[in-house]
């Protein structure tokens, strides 16, 4: 469920970004909003969300200090970006 959880989070979330720089009628600021939205999510399914799982089955991390740094930076960033996103989006409405 995990792998396909990650495959549909990371096409569907490079689906909206591409469907949006791609297409000039969809370059709107709340489209932009979306895409920066997208952008933190794919980060999550791509980055992080993998390497839990493999924690989580192992109840180890196998891939070093430095990575479980990264990860950790890269969840906390994107969760931020979301939730600023967010925010930035009902002050724009």
């Amino acid at each position: 469920m995990f792998a396909g959880m990650i495959v549909v989070a990371t096409v569907g979330n490079l689906a909206v970004i591409w469907i949006v720089l791609a297409h000039k009628r969809m370059r709107t600021v709340t489209n932009y909003f979306i895409v920066n939205l997208s952008i933190a999510d794919a980060m999550v399914s791509t980055l992080n969300t993998a390497l839990n799982f493999v924690y989580m089955l192992n109840s180890n991390w196998p891939f070093g200090t430095l990575f479980c740094k990264i990860s950790q930076f890269v969840a906390n960033t994107s969760i931020c970006a979301s939730v600023f996103t967010l925010m930035a989006i009902a002050i724009d409405r």
